[in-house]
């Protein structure tokens, strides 16, 4: 089979086992000419595996045009979900102020390819059912919260209730012995709301799209 692959494996690691399953596929797609050659081969009818159920079995599947239309749909599905799982795995870049808006987006292009409310939201209402399970959600909504790239550049497109980032405050700046420290915590939420004073100068405007969340000037603000 390496042959009509140049060398190259059908199996792709993934970041995790059930993600190598579509990655896996993914290659699997990209493949799909070069195994039709395969099962076409001379090579093929000579190689005493053409004569196996199996063999036989696997010729049939490669040459079914439905099985390879299935392949894209699922593709198509789950490439969202992987990049999202990419952001998470990253060793690159912290996924604190990235995840959320990562599941957006995936939730947003299983939207745009299915379409039909009655299909997106059954994809929709799985995602939702994990990400509900996750304990430190609090923690994720400030981590996005606190990203400029997401809070000032999305147009309001990508939006975190202020009551997540107070729920997070509450549980990291404890209320006793000091209150006024995690009043004026959430006091200065307002100020990063408002993009005010140091936070709107131009240095911290443009590296907002280009600075890891907490290198950028305006994080001095909670400092």
């Amino acid at each position: 089979m390496r042959t009509f692959t140049y060398g190259n494996d059908i199996l792709q690691q993934g970041p995790t086992r059930s993600a190598t399953n579509f990655t896996s596929l993914k290659r699997l797609a990209d493949f799909k000419l070069n195994l039709q050659t395969m099962v076409t081969s001379p090579e093929w009818m000579e190689s005493p595996y053409s004569k196996l159920l199996g063999g036989m079995a696997a010729m049939e599947v490669i040459n079914d045009r439905s099985f390879w239309s299935d392949c894209i749909v699922i593709i198509r599905l789950t490439s969202p979900l992987l990049r999202a799982l990419n952001v998470v795995s990253s060793q690159k870049r912290g996924a604190m102020g990235y995840v959320l808006a990562a599941i957006y987006r995936a939730k947003e292009a299983i939207r745009r390819e299915l379409t039909k409310s009655e299909e997106y939201m059954v994809y929709w209402n799985i995602i939702d059912e994990r990400w509900q399970l996750q304990k430190h959600l609090p923690i994720q909504a400030a981590g996005f919260f606190l990203n400029p790239k997401f809070f000032y550049g999305s147009g309001g497109e990508l939006q975190i209730p202020t009551s997540k980032m107070l729920d997070c405050i509450e549980r990291l700046v404890p209320e006793l012995p000091d209150p006024e420290v995690q009043d004026k915590t959430a006091g200065e939420l307002n100020l990063y709301k408002s993009a005010a004073g140091d936070l709107g100068r131009k240095m911290a405007v443009r590296t907002r799209e280009t600075m890891l969340p907490g290198k950028q000037p305006a994080s001095y603000l909670f400092r």
